[in-house]
């Protein structure tokens, strides 16, 4: 039985960098995952429009080609991990799932890792 394919998903903060964001990817990438980004534009944590077209024409494309990957290999899963910055989750999940259920993509999501999330801003005391 040849075991599932397993691929992280890194979704940057905003204004984030492919570089950057490919040293993450390096890390996920020596413990065997396949690695997708994409880069939260700016305004897009606020406009879902736009974050919608993002995971539309960046991230859904890299998915499909890591679907293929898998079956080419003899995989029937993908099993992803989504590596989430900041307001990334927030902005682009919604979208993620909606292509989740309509059936796009053929992956699994079987984890979730915010990092450095949103923060109340203001100076409390102590």
């Amino acid at each position: 039985v040849i075991a599932a394919m397993r691929a992280v998903v890194i979704l940057g903060w905003m204004g984030s960098k492919s570089i950057t964001l490919g040293k993450y990817g390096g890390i996920y990438s020596k413990l065997g995952f396949e690695v997708a980004h994409v880069e939260l534009p700016f305004r897009a944590g606020w406009v879902p429009l736009l974050a919608r077209q993002t995971v539309n024409w960046s991230l859904l494309p890299q998915m499909d080609g890591l679907v293929t990957e898998a079956r080419l290999r003899g995989n029937q899963d993908l099993n992803v991990v989504f590596h989430s910055f900041s307001l990334a989750a927030n902005a682009f999940m919604p979208a993620v799932l909606d292509n989740m259920d309509n059936g796009s993509v053929k992956w699994k999501l079987r984890a979730m890792v915010h990092d450095s999330g949103p923060v109340e801003f203001g100076i409390g005391p102590g």
